[in-house]
């Protein structure tokens, strides 16, 4: 029998899974905490990414472009748009193999 690795839906593709299924229903997609958490570096979209990824002292990506989509995935998730939210998480996470790529080299 063929057994097959699975791993868990990652922290916030699953929050933005859970936005489209509340709004559906005519409820705000995000909940104030998920806002707040993706408002600190440590649990937002770059925090959650790996921990390899370079940071200074309050978790904040030395990155700047890491940095910069931090910020747009916060302000997409506090105007409760879930499009730009998703759009912004897929950027942070190509963003964050780009650098891993690069400290390999």
């Amino acid at each position: 029998m063929l057994k097959i690795k699975t791993t868990p839906t990652p922290y916030w593709t699953k929050v933005i899974e859970e936005a489209r299924e509340r709004h559906a229903t005519g409820v705000p997609p995000f909940t104030t905490e998920q806002k707040a958490l993706s408002w600190e570096w440590v649990t937002c979209a770059c925090g959650k990414q790996d921990s390899r990824i370079p940071r200074n002292e309050e978790g904040e990506p030395l990155d700047d472009e890491l940095d910069n989509l931090g910020n747009e995935f916060y302000a997409a998730v506090d105007d409760d748009d879930i499009d730009k939210a998703e759009k912004y998480l897929a950027k942070i996470e190509l963003r964050s193999a780009q650098i891993l790529l690069e400290q390999r080299s």
